[in-house]
């Protein structure tokens, strides 16, 4: 199934509050660097809702009054660089940087020792980094357009990458790689504000009132430049530090739609796992741009008394799939690895896993029947049927 996104299908929305209907406080959040957000329910659960690109604050403007109203305190920030938030004056933009300077304004400047998150696109990867950095400050995690927790590692790709497969036909992997590989070409061609705010228009489906106040903060170079230094982590931009991207072990909600272009690209399948090992689980995934992303939960009970095994949701890994498991396994050992375990069976796959030597663990997965995908043995179909 292709992606084919109708604006009319759009459930009706209810009508954006003005531009100024709430009041846009500062706090110093790093050296040089002052955070603008929105702050209203003061006093109830403290909410942090984090922005993506092509985003600043004003995307949850329609959330803000709602969720205030519902008891929570909501704190909705611009990331550095763009919106009403500073330029760093170092030109220091990361995902590790995001989350130091949200922890920051949260917790050193508004007194929060925990929260709650809702984060979309880039703000997802941020708040999965806060929830490893900063033990037990987030409490619960809501996420959507973006990625699932997974293991990420940019480190050591080339600056000036030409696009995958899965990029090109990812309907997001243009924008992407344009803004991460070619920043400046990028730059020179949108010359003028009114093109940089059509830029950023492209990617809205609002009404035309909603597409000015969302572009508005784009017109300007600088912040325009400043949304992509994300995309450019893919592309060599250094970064002070690597992103904590594994899976997260607090409650988490994670929303995606069956024609989600960002998430899923083909129809997600959902499917009970069981094995002769007393482990059961469950696995939730789809196809994102040609690539397989599953959410797998592992409970059950132990092997050892029979106790119950707390779930885990979102275990990241790299996963190759071979024809002759056994012999891989032996190939592993002789080149020198100790993988984790013996070859073993769940849900009719057999698999084993071994650390590659940056601690990336690496799945070997025999599938049966002669599938090349899970999604093609949990649905019945192939992935090429989805192109």
């Amino acid at each position: 199934m292709s992606f084919r996104y109708d604006p009319r299908h759009r459930p009706p929305q209810p009508q954006a509050p003005p531009a100024d209907a709430f009041a846009v406080e500062r706090a110093v959040v790093a050296e040089g660097v002052s955070l603008a957000f929105v702050h209203e329910g003061v006093g109830g659960i403290p909410l942090l809702l984090i922005h993506g690109y092509s985003e600043t604050k004003r995307i949850w403007w329609r959330n803000v009054e709602a969720l205030s109203a519902a008891g929570f305190e909501v704190i909705v920030p611009d990331l550095r660089g763009v919106g009403d938030s500073d330029i760093p004056p170092d030109d220091r933009h990361d995902l590790v940087i995001y989350s130091r300077d949200l922890h920051a304004l949260v917790h050193d400047r508004l007194g929060h020792a925990t929260c709650l998150i809702a984060a979309s696109d880039v703000g997802g990867f941020v708040a999965t980094d806060m929830i490893h950095r900063f033990p037990g400050f987030v409490e619960g995690f809501c996420v959507f357009n973006t990625v699932p927790p997974m293991g990420v590692d940019y480190s050591g790709i080339d600056s000036q990458h030409a696009p995958t497969l899965s990029d090109v036909a990812d309907p997001t992997g243009d924008y992407r790689w344009m803004q991460g590989a070619f920043p400046d070409e990028l730059a020179a061609m949108l010359s003028t504000p009114e093109a940089r705010r059509q830029w950023v228009a492209n990617m809205y489906t609002f009404g035309q009132a909603d597409v000015d106040f969302m572009t508005e903060p784009f017109a300007d170079e600088e912040r325009l430049r400043a949304g992509w230094a994300a995309h450019q982590l893919a592309y060599g931009r250094r970064m002070t530090e690597i992103p904590m991207m594994d899976a997260v072990d607090v409650p988490t909600l994670v929303l995606y739609g069956p024609e989600d272009h960002v998430l899923i690209s083909g129809e997600p399948f959902d499917a009970a796992l069981h094995s002769s090992r007393r482990q059961q689980g469950r696995v939730v995934g789809g196809v994102i741009g040609g690539l397989m992303v599953e959410l797998l939960s592992l409970g059950g009970t132990d092997r050892e008394g029979g106790n119950p095994r707390r779930g885990i949701v979102g275990i990241q890994n790299v996963s190759l799939s071979v024809a002759a498991l056994d012999d891989t396994y032996r190939r592993v050992v002789e080149a020198g690895y100790q993988p984790d375990q013996a070859p073993f069976e769940i849900g009719g796959v057999r698999m084993f896993f071994v650390k590659d030597p940056d601690g990336t663990p690496v799945e070997f997965i025999e599938l049966p029947g002669g599938v090349r995908s899970t999604y093609e043995m949990h649905r019945g179909e192939t992935i090429a049927a989805l192109e």
